[in-house]
């Protein structure tokens, strides 16, 4: 995946910023499980058989630096950039 901004990827997914976020981070990895983060990850909490929502915090402390959430659910992000889409 190319690098993009924070601002560019928000436009992509078609979301808003919901936690603290610099515009300019640069994210160059996404993952859907929270044990294959690389640094600079955006995480998609999916729902499915288990609710992505429940892994936010460990996707965050793995190196993921924007998590990307259903609208209404605010996980704790311990300060990440939260985007709901």
């Amino acid at each position: 995946m190319d690098p993009l901004r924070l601002r560019d990827f928000v436009e992509i997914v078609d979301g808003i910023v919901t936690g603290p976020a610099d515009p300019d981070l640069t994210i160059v990895h996404v993952a859907t499980h929270s044990e294959q983060i690389r640094s600079r990850s955006a995480f998609f909490a999916l729902r499915g058989t288990r609710d992505g929502h429940q892994f936010v915090a460990s996707a965050l402390t793995n190196g993921a630096v924007v998590a990307v959430v259903a609208m209404g659910r605010r996980p704790a992000d311990g300060g990440a950039a939260v985007v709901a889409s």
